[in-house]
Formats: structure tokens, sequence, C-alpha cells
């Protein structure tokens, strides 16, 4: 104590690693210190105004080692208290970690759901806060790993944080180091894994490129956008159209070699791709498309159905007659739907008229163009 003011001379508290084993698995190559990491300090507080600087070093410290969670750094931190608040300021760089995330997110609450809470009426602090401003830049150093939601890779770069709590903002890149992804049914290789920040901290730009390596058509995805509103593409070397990219991506093999039974797979990769299972986000919603479907085309009709196939060999197979099919209704009798097949070259644009619950009137255009007229009945 010298007067009204608190001096610290020296501080030093150990921080002993105890990762979990998921941790200490991931990190193998990070060489621990022997005994422990440390954090020393030093500074002074003036106890009536409380104001003053406090200084902190780090070397190999432990800052979080959760179950799920390890993050061990180096650097220097600076804890200021002045007359606008408080400011906590300095440099870090990632000495080891690892982040394991939930293999599912946490269920929430549907966007339909509203939920009226009685609460009571919230009390004023008589006494302002002081705010505190933060501003610290972390180094990934390339030993950090993350593992969860099906990404298994190791991450570098460098990002500082800066802003009042709890609104804080983020700029940098943070990007992918190897890794693999598991989507769709299939390990999938890391190409190129990009997020910046410029901005919101939740809400970073994605560019990412995952590929099934090792086949003659190698098919992957690319996402591209932000993380609340992500542009998922189909990609493959050599490119090929779109339903050879999924049948590549999913199934290892070109669409004109898809069993009838490979049809449904196809059809719940598609699903997941669009968005169909997560209600909240249906990417067929945003870009305002009733429906997309991959089956057998409407057989109700001759101008409805795709040749069987133009590969020798395969004319007539069941697997010939599968499209993919985008539909849009334009009005409530009306719809307009884009087919292409799955193992044939060919493609149609269809206009559906609805004229009554049995009759209506198909306009085809591209393969086999033309009108048809279908009324359909039922026998009981």
């Amino acid at each position: 104590m010298d007067g009204r003011s608190l001096v610290v001379d020296r501080f030093i508290a150990k921080t002993p690693w105890h990762p979990s084993d998921a941790a200490r698995e991931r990190m193998r190559r990070v060489q621990a210190p022997a005994e422990s990491g440390t954090i020393s300090a030093d500074g002074t507080i003036d106890l009536v105004s409380h104001r003053g600087t406090i200084r902190f070093k780090a070397d190999h410290a432990v800052l979080t080692q959760l179950p799920r969670r390890f993050l061990a750094a180096t650097g220097e931190v600076t804890l200021q208290a002045t007359d606008k608040g408080v400011v906590i300021s300095g440099a870090l760089k990632a000495d080891g970690g690892w982040v394991g995330a939930l293999d599912t997110p946490l269920p929430t609450v549907s966007d339909d759901v509203v939920v009226i809470r009685r609460s009571q009426p919230v009390v004023e602090d008589e006494g302002k806060k002081e705010p505190i401003h933060l501003d610290i830049q972390l180094g990934l150093n390339n030993r950090v790993w993350f593992q969860g939601r099906g990404l298994d890779t190791r991450l570098d770069g460098n990002i500082r944080v800066v802003g009042d709590l709890p609104v804080l903002r983020g700029t940098g890149v943070i990007r992918t180091v190897g890794g693999t992804y598991d989507g769709y049914g299939q390990s999938l290789s890391i190409e190129r894994g990009v997020l910046t920040f410029n901005g919101a901290l939740d809400n970073p730009t994605l560019n990412v490129l995952a590929l099934r390596k090792g086949l003659p058509v190698e098919a992957g995805v690319e996402i591209l956008g932000t993380t609340t509103h992500p542009r998922v593409r189909l990609v493959s070397s050599p490119d090929v159209p779109e339903p050879e990219k999924l049948s590549w991506l999913v199934l290892g093999r070109g669409a004109s070699d898809a069993s009838p039974g490979d049809v449904g797979v196809m059809l719940a990769a598609a699903r997941a791709m669009m968005g169909n299972n997560n209600p909240g986000s249906d990417l067929t919603k945003k870009l305002g498309i009733d429906e997309i479907k991959i089956g057998r085309a409407d057989a109700n009709s001759v101008l409805g159905v795709l040749p069987q196939s133009t590969v020798a060999g395969r004319t007539g197979t069941p697997s010939a007659s599968e499209v993919v099919s985008v539909g849009k209704r334009l009005t409530r009798d009306l719809q307009l739907t884009f087919e292409q097949g799955l193992a044939d070259a060919e493609g149609a644009l269809k206009v559906t008229y609805s004229i009554s619950r049995q009759f209506q009137v198909l306009v085809r255009a591209g393969y086999l163009p033309g009108i048809d007229a279908v009324y359909r009945w039922t026998f009981e």
C-alpha cells in the first residue's frame, strides 16, 4: 500500500495444462510446457478514484480448459481504468487450442412460436455502469484445431476484436489448413476454407470449397456469402451438368449408371442441400421456388416423360426416366416446371394449366414440344 494506492510489484500464477483426452489427441504435435504456463502482473490502482493500469503477461497460459474447449496463449494484455471507462487491450498468440463442437445444434423454438412470459418490471440501476472497451488481437498461430458438425480441420490466421461490451466487431481472416468435412454421406476434402471478419463476430464472410477426391469427376460444394445468408452450389472438376455433379458427389459415379434405388439417396442429398429439413432457412423459399425434387417424370402425359435414355445399352432402363424438377406456381391454376434428365442431355420447360381437378392442359417446350390435354378419373 502506498498512501491511497495499491501497487502490485509482482504477481505470478501457474496454469497447469489439463486438456481433455480429445483435445490432447488432436494437439499431439503441440509442445506443452514442462511444468505449467504462467500469468504475471504488475501495476498501480488508485483506491479512491478507481483509476490505474495493470499489465498482464501470459506465457503458455491456459485461458480456458473445458471438456469441449481448450486454449493456451502467450502475449500481453493491459487493463486501464480511465474517466471514460475500462479499456482492455493487448495481443495474444495461441500456443495450443482445440474446439469440439456438438455434433448437432442445440434445439431451438420454431420461428412461428411466440413465447410470452410474465416478468417483473425492470428496476434501473441507480449507479451508472462504466463501459468496458475491448481491443484484443489474437493470432491462431496454426495451432488451433476444430472438430464437430462434420468438420475436422486446423485453423490459422489473425483476428482483432474491438468494441464496447457486449457489442463487439471483428476484423481479420481465419483459414483452414487441410482437413475434411463429412457431408451427404461422404468425407469431403477441404480445398479452401476462408472466414473473413469485417463486422459482427457472428456473421463472417464465407469462402469454402470441399470436394470428393480420387474420382474421374471430383465433385463437391462451394459455399459463399455469409453465415446468415450462405450461398451453396455444386461444383466439379471437370465441369459437368448439375445432375452429374450431384451423382458423382453422392454416389461416386455418373447419373447414367444410377440404379432406381440410388435415386432416393440423391433426393435426400438434394433436399438437405436445399435446406428442406430446416424450415427456418429453406433455400427453395428464399429463391422463390415452390418445388425441387428428383424422381420420375409425370407418367400421366406423354409430354411429361423424358426419353428413357440416349446412351447405348441404357434405353428402357427404369433409372433413365428419372429427372430433376424445379417448379414454381405462378397462380392457383398455373404451374411452371423445368425438368432435366439425370441420364439424358435433354431438358424441357412445361406449363400446366388446371381447368378443374380432373382436367389439365400442358404446354411443353424443349424435347418433344407440343400441347396436350389430360383428363384423370378414378374407379372405386
